[in-house]
């Protein structure tokens, strides 16, 4: 009774045949639910247009709102990699309630540059949270994080995981958000990159994080791909007038 007393959740009408259902267990996932149009109207947009037939790969799935969103939309499957065990359940039971289990493949484990075993860092251990890191000691901005939690965790890269069939296929779509070591999972999967099948990549950045930014995009580059838009994220203003994350926003890559 107390878990179910705890537990709601907040529907969404995407159209006039689909809509979605998110549980919201705390403040932060319902600040998620409640926000799905609005915290990142470019994201929705760019899953919106993909007219394709290819998978989706969504790295940083947190309770996986933009997931269930293309499994809700689209004919492709998803890949969905978070590393936080805080969000881990909600995701599963959010791919639950939307009746996506068949389309929605969950790892929980980090991407990375590399096969490795290292710490999973925790700034915000809540359900829902964000701000985390895997085996580096900085966060989004590039600056030292501190008071974390910690395990350790296995990693992989992209690849890897597409070469020994592990990912079954090539996605169309590539989402990364994970604060802070998005290049360093780009260096990790530049053979996907190349691939005529990967035609799309939204990636998150911090023009403040001088060097991780322009490590993007040159990864981005090298590989075949043109900026199609770049700017700021979101239309909620305390979001876009915090100081901390006034110069993060994404970039939507597309294929010359």
């Amino acid at each position: 009774k107390i878990e179910k007393k705890r537990k709601n959740f907040y529907s969404i009408t995407l159209d006039g045949k689909n809509s979605l259902r998110f549980y919201t267990i705390n403040s932060i996932t319902r600040f998620r639910a409640e926000t799905f149009f609005d915290k990142e109207p470019d994201t929705i947009e760019w899953i919106k247009e993909y007219n394709g037939v290819g998978s989706f790969l969504d790295i940083g799935a947190n309770v996986g709102i933009y997931s269930n969103y293309f499994a809700k939309l689209k004919k492709g499957k998803v890949y969905a990699f978070e590393s936080s065990f805080y969000n881990l359940s909600i995701l599963a039971e959010n791919c639950q309630i939307n009746q996506n289990e068949d389309k929605i493949a969950i790892f929980p484990l980090p991407l990375f540059k590399e096969n490795k075993v290292s710490y999973f860092k925790i700034n915000n251990h809540v359900i829902g949270g964000a701000l985390s890191s895997f085996d580096v000691d900085y966060g989004h901005d590039g600056n030292k994080i501190e008071n974390f939690k910690k395990y350790l965790i296995p990693s992989f890269n992209i690849d890897f995981l597409i070469e020994h069939k592990i990912i079954d296929e090539v996605p169309a779509l590539v989402k990364i958000d994970v604060d802070g070591v998005e290049d360093l999972i780009l260096e990790g999967s530049t053979k996907m990159l190349k691939s005529k099948e990967c035609v799309s990549v939204l990636v998150e950045v911090n023009e403040d994080f001088e060097k991780q930014y322009k490590n993007i995009q040159k990864i981005m580059q090298e590989c075949g791909f043109r900026i199609k838009s770049s700017g700021k994220k979101t239309r909620i203003k305390s979001l876009s007038s915090n100081k901390k994350f006034q110069k993060t926003y994404n970039q939507i890559w597309v294929k010359h």
